[in-house]
């Protein structure tokens, strides 16, 4: 009897989340706004950018493992860019 090949189960891909902190400043002159510039730079720059973690040895990409979402990646790509462009011609068209 023969072995059935091994499957691979691709892993849905992980979310991330932006936050941005906001944080409402009056500020009256350009000295002013150039001194809150450099704190910002500053502040981030000692901020350790995060890594993302090491693929594990069974670790698959969805739309290589799977042939259909690839195609339905791909469907939804193209839907999105014909719909901007007729946003775009509607935008264009004169008066």
């Amino acid at each position: 009897m023969k072995a059935a090949p091994a499957a691979t189960v691709a892993r849905p891909p992980r979310s991330a989340e932006l936050i941005v902190p906001i944080t409402p400043r009056v500020i009256t002159d350009n000295s002013e706004a150039r001194q809150i510039t450099d704190e910002y730079r500053q502040q981030l720059q000692l901020m350790k950018p995060l890594e993302p973690p090491p693929m594990q040895r069974n670790d698959t990409f969805p739309a290589l493992a799977d042939p259909a979402a690839l195609h339905f990646a791909k469907r939804a790509r193209s839907r999105h860019v014909n719909r901007t462009q007729e946003v775009r011609n509607d935008a264009m068209e004169p008066i």
